[in-house]
This record gives structure tokens, C-alpha cells and sequence, in this order.
């Protein structure tokens, strides 16, 4: 596919040269920076004359130019958001465009969109403000997406995960809940709070819910993949309790919040992580999460060895970047014991995409 547009076949050595600069070989520098320019330039032109049947394309170099600011090791910069969202401007304009054929590639390209865009939603340190799209009618039932490492039935709850910002924001002094939620909750005194308790609510369900369904059979994930793609997903489901905590407004006993924390680890720490792809690959956005709350050295070495272990098998930049930004947030707790913080008053400032 790439052999034949140039744009695309561009943006391929442009990630080809952020894994070799990530890794070390510090020639890939100016490589990246050529490829990446070349592939921009061809992707205007091929915007400017865009036909709905070029969106493959065109969404494929626009996803590989993400990636390749995703893995990138500055932290300063937030390119990889521009690119997600004319991605979500081509997802949409595919399922718009009637010329535009429902095929093998389309259907991988919607759903590699979809996992980059959840882990924005769910994680990024600013609100996604791009486009979102969700299942289709025919996706109905639930099922762990091996591409993305989570059920497909997280989706919705990351998309509101990303909206309680925005209820942040909106202050209502004469707040009043009709129904107030019973335990574990203590009591509700704003719309955030009112819609933290439901989130959290609905996530602990979805956890009560969870069985493993593997089946043996031709093009079935053979048992010990399956096994650490459940884990991997479990892993997920606590990550958006946390996500809820961190951004929303709980007031549930806090060795809840605890137990998910220490949940995310001993299920991370069960994979049997390869070189290679294997479910390990999709562990690093609940791993970030998890680390972000990490107080005491023990978990904290936990987190750094499961780091180490994912750099040794995959070598992506945003890994070392997650590092970087955990133990700068590490020193800040530790710097203001004097003065303690709440955990969830800890905030992210680096814009990275734990992906």
C-alpha cells in the first residue's frame, strides 16, 4: 500500500526513524525530520485534490505520523493531537462518503483510530476536543478488542471520562441530587460528583460482569495470549476508576482507590511481555496511570520495572517519556511532604499519550 503513495510511504520511514532515534541511533534524527517533512508536504498536496477515495490513504499517513509524534521523546509538544484530530475528520468523512468501500484495511485503520483515541480520551492530560467515534450498529456485543488491549464496552466510559472536565469547569452553587447514591459513595454535592458516582458505578458493573470466553479453534488467539489479554483488559477497567478518581469527584473509601492501584500492577506483572506483538504492548496507559498514584518506593519500583521491561521488548520512546514524567511527579510528592496534596490534586503537565 505504502509503494504506491508517496505521502504514505513517507510517513513510514518517518516512524521508522523515530524507533531507530528512540533506540539510540542517534543518525535517525535527521532522517525523521526529513521523512516527516515529506510526507506533510505530499499530504497537503493530496488534501488539496482529497477524493473519498484516497480517505485509506490519507488517514493511514495521517495515523503513522501520530505514532510517530506518540513515540517521539519530547514532551513539550503536543503535534501528536493535530494529527489525531484530522484523523477523527477522516474517520467521520469515511463513514460519510458513500464511495468510500468498506474493506479489510478501512475497518483496521477505524480501529486503530479508535485505540489511539481512547487512550486520549481516558488519559492525555487535556480534554480531546476532536471528533469521536464510537461503535458501529453491528458492534454491539461486547468483546476485547486484541488490537487496542480493553473491552470494547470502555469505549463510552472513556468518552465521558473526557467530558468531566468540562463538567469541572461549569460551577453550580444551588446543585441539588434527587437521588443520592448509596454506598460506597458518602453523598453527592455537585453535577461532576453526580457523574463521577454514576461513571464509577457503571465501571464496577462492567468489572462484575467480566468472564473469560476463549474458545479453541482456527483463528482463535491461542490460551496464553487470550490469558494476558484478559489481564491486560482488567488492567484497563481499573485504570478508569482511577481516571474517574483523578479527574473527577469521588467520595468513596480511599482503600478502593488503593486496591485498583495495586490491581493494575499484580495484573501488569502477571503478562508475559515478548518481543514481538503480544497483548504486553497495550499495558503502558493503565501502567501510567497506576505510577501517577504510586506514593510509597515499593510500587514505585514496580512501575519502573515494568517500564524497563517494556523499553527491552519494544523500545518506544514514549515509554522512557512516561518514565521521565512519573519521576518528575515522584520528586513533586516527595518535595512537598511538608505540605501534603491529596493524590488527585497531582497533575500531569507534560501533554504525553501513554501509547
Amino acid at each position: 500500500m505504502a509503494m504506491q503513495v508517496p505521502h504514505l510511504l513517507s510517513a513510514t520511514l518517518a516512524l521508522a526513524a523515530a524507533h531507530r532515534r528512540t533506540s539510540g541511533l542517534f543518525e535517525g534524527d535527521c532522517q525523521f525530520e526529513l521523512m516527516k517533512g515529506n510526507s506533510l508536504t505530499q499530504l497537503r498536496s493530496a488534501l488539496d485534490r482529497f477524493s473519498p477515495t484516497e480517505n485509506d490513504n490519507i488517514l493511514a499517513t495521517t495515523l503513522l505520523l501520530c505514532m510517530a509524534e506518540v513515540i517521539s521523546p519530547a514532551t513539550s509538544t503536543s503535534s501528536w493531537r493535530s494529527h489525531l484530530y484530522g484523523a477523527a475528520t477522516l474517520s467521520a468523512q469515511h463513514g460519510r462518503s458513500s464511495g468510500a468501500s468498506v474493506s479489510s484495511i478501512s475497518n483496521f485503520l477505524r480501529r486503530k483510530y479508535r485505540a489511539l483515541q481512547a487512550v486520549a480520551l481516558a488519559c492525555s492530560s487535556k480534554r480531546f476536543e476532536g471528533r469521536i467515534l464510537t461503535a458501529n450498529d453491528d458492534e454491539c456485543d461486547a468483546y476485547i478488542d486484541d488490537l487496542a488491549g480493553y473491552s470494547t464496552t470502555l469505549l463510552p466510559i472513556f468518552e465521558d471520562i473526557n467530558d468531566l472536565e468540562r463538567l469541572r469547569e461549569d460551577c453550580v452553587s444551588d446543585f441539588s441530587c434527587d437521588c443520592p447514591p448509596g454506598p460506597p459513595h458518602f453523598d453527592c454535592n455537585s453535577p461532576l460528583e453526580h457523574q463521577s458516582h454514576l461513571l464509577f458505578d457503571r465501571i464496577r458493573d462492567l468489572m462484575a460482569q467480566r468472564k473469560m470466553s476463549w474458545t479453541e479453534g482456527e483463528g482463535d488467539l491461542p490460551w496464553p495470549v487470550y490469558h494476558d489479554l484478559y489481564l491486560v483488559d482488567e488492567a484497563h477497567h481499573h485504570m478508569a476508576l482511577l481516571q474517574v478518581f483523578r479527574r473527577g469527584s469521588l467520595s468513596v473509601p480511599l482503600q478502593m482507590i488503593d486496591d485498583s492501584r495495586r490491581a493494575i500492577l499484580d495484573r501488569l506483572s502477571a503478562v508475559t511481555y515478548q518481543s514481538g506483538p503480544c497483548p504486553g504492548v497495550a499495558a503502558l496507559p493503565p501502567l501510567f496511570v497506576a505510577g501517577i498514584l504510586c506514593t510509597n518506593k515499593s510500587d514505585r519500583d514496580k512501575v519502573r520495572s515494568l517500564l524497563k521491561t517494556m523499553w527491552m521488548h519494544y523500545g518506544m520512546g514514549n515509554v522512557r517519556t512516561c518514565q521521565t514524567v512519573l519521576q518528575k511527579l515522584w520528586k513533586q510528592q516527595d518535595e512537598s511532604f511538608a505540605v501534603p496534596k491529596k493524590l488527585f490534586e497531582y497533575q500531569v503537565d507534560d501533554d504525553v499519550l501513554p501509547y
